[in-house]
């Protein structure tokens, strides 16, 4: 894969009554070293906030940190539960992630991550949640 990148994050997370989907796409930086992919991106919130975004790749773990007015680090791990403090504007939140099902694809050109979570939040279920992680090479 080329060094500039594409990354597109959707997703949806299930509460009780209702889907909530979330959709991102951003120009990033994609590199490979000692069998561990890298993806930096940055993002920008409806409400202005501007964060330093890293997506860290391995065998059966998926890193998502966010470095800006609010930091996170969440952890996916297969059929693992991993907890973990939540910045927001209002305090911070303990986050628990239950991994269900974590599928990497690697192509030339493509790299697609899909993961299936719960969501715990203060160690009360949430929700179910998808998410999709595609980087795609930058056409010349």
């Amino acid at each position: 894969m080329k060094r500039d990148v594409i990354v597109e994050v959707s997703g949806i997370q299930m509460l009780a009554d209702s889907k909530e989907p979330l959709e991102l796409v951003s120009n990033g930086i994609y590199r490979k070293k000692n069998e561990k992919i890298y993806i930096k991106y940055n993002e920008i919130t409806s409400d202005g906030y501007r964060f330093d975004c890293m997506i860290k790749v391995e065998e059966d773990t998926v890193e998502v940190t966010k470095k800006g007015p609010y930091n996170s680090c969440l952890v996916f791990k297969k059929d693992r539960c991993c907890i973990t403090p939540y910045e927001t504007p209002f305090g911070t939140l303990m986050i628990g992630i239950t991994t269900k099902d974590l599928i990497t694809l690697e192509d030339a050109d493509i790299l697609i991550v899909k993961i299936k979570y719960s969501l715990d939040i203060n160690y009360d279920h949430v929700s179910e949640c998808n998410i999709e992680i595609k980087v795609t090479s930058v056409p010349i």
